[in-house]
């Protein structure tokens, strides 16, 4: 080291405490109407920042009710559209048959001031077994098996007490049908005996029901059976779903007037809303009433119309004393204008209407229907 070195030492201006003081007598602060003031803009802007959330949270709640509504009109369209397509596949326009009788759709109309129901009749599920046998004339048993080829071990499963069974033998061109009252393993027993004799391995086919309605609690319901005893369920297939109608087209062959015996080409010539009371007597026994199958039979179109509404009210439509923007508009021959009677629709609930028409691929036969 540098003997020579020296330090330097550096200096610094004395700490002032006594400046402090002077600082603080120099600061101005805020007055109290300065800070009323302040505390009032902050309270109008938390106000409306709170108004604007909670506008946009009823916003968001009613677009998710309606978006529930319009996903079960979409469900229950989808379901009526699938089993309209269905209906009479697996029947036979060569039946010879008698008594009271279903088609593949059957309907059921709820007038002005309810909603409709439908019955809808077809080999749904695609299922067929064959005869184990010659089948003669008045049997009431009918053995049954699976064909060698398609593998099948569940004999009867498919098949259930209450619905029809068709018979067919497809070489010598014959086909009945009839109510299954028994099911048995390998055998099903029928309730009147059959009309022809069938080969071995004739086909046998299960016809079953699907009745659509809407129940008093406002739930669209689907009613089949569930078991091979017959037992009948009716599962919620769509929640608040106010009206069902359906309006039927007709081939009628000509326009007017409505000529019941008119050859059907497949084009709709009038929609009626209920085809068994459309004052037709069809089958000439007098009377317009559910033996008029002709009618039935001549059903090309289905036109189906559902109102879902949403579960809860909006609560800026269901104020005091204030009529709502919406009312529900006549359907079909549902009535709902509140100028005629019905009941307006002051509720508050938002609501949806789907309509569509159904081209129905198997009826148009004359023949294609089933003994009651």
């Amino acid at each position: 080291m540098n003997k020579n070195h020296k330090k330097k030492w550096v200096s610094f201006p004395a700490f002032q405490l006594s400046s402090f003081p002077a600082v603080l007598r120099n600061s101005r602060g805020m007055t109290l109407i300065e800070v009323m003031v302040a505390s009032a803009i902050s309270m109008i802007l938390v106000m409306a920042f709170y108004s604007a959330m909670d506008y946009q949270q009823k916003a968001n709640v009613v677009q998710d009710q309606i978006t529930k509504a319009q996903e079960n009109l979409r469900v229950a369209m989808g379901m009526i559209e699938r089993d309209l397509r269905m209906a009479a596949y697996g029947l036979n326009e060569q039946m010879t048959l008698t008594g009271t009788r279903r088609q593949g759709i059957y309907p059921t109309s709820g007038g002005a001031t309810n909603p409709d129901s439908i019955e809808i009749w077809a080999n749904f599920d695609d299922k067929k077994l064959y005869t184990n046998g010659l089948i003669a004339v008045n049997a009431t048993g009918i053995p049954v098996r699976a064909h060698p080829a398609t593998g099948e071990t569940a004999l009867t499963a498919n098949f259930r007490v209450g619905d029809y069974v068709v018979i067919r033998d497809p070489v010598a061109d014959k086909t009945e049908a009839a109510r299954i009252t028994v099911v048995q393993a390998a055998q099903l027993t029928i309730a009147s005996g059959t009309l022809n004799t069938y080969a071995d391995y004739s086909e046998v086919r299960d016809i079953k029901k699907h009745t659509y309605a809407v129940d008093n609690n406002g739930n669209l319901t689907l009613t089949l059976v569930v078991n091979t005893a017959g037992t009948e369920s009716s599962p919620i297939l769509a929640e608040n779903i106010e009206d069902l109608q359906f309006a039927y087209g007709m081939d009628n062959n000509t326009s007017s007037p409505l000529v019941a015996t008119a050859v059907p080409d497949g084009i709709v010539d009038s929609w009626v809303n209920d085809p068994l009371g459309d004052g037709i007597d069809n089958d000439g026994n007098g009377v317009t009433d559910g033996t008029d199958a002709r009618d039935l039979s001549r059903i090309a179109a289905v036109r189906v119309s559902i109102v879902a509404r949403t579960a809860r009210e909006d609560q800026s439509w269901a104020r005091a004393g204030v009529t709502p923007p919406f009312i529900l508009p006549t359907i079909e021959d549902r009535i709902n204008d509140p100028t005629t009677g019905a009941a307006p629709t002051n509720d508050g609930r938002r609501r949806r209407i789907m309509e569509k028409i159904v081209f129905v691929r198997n009826l148009g036969l004359i023949g294609k229907y089933l003994p009651h």
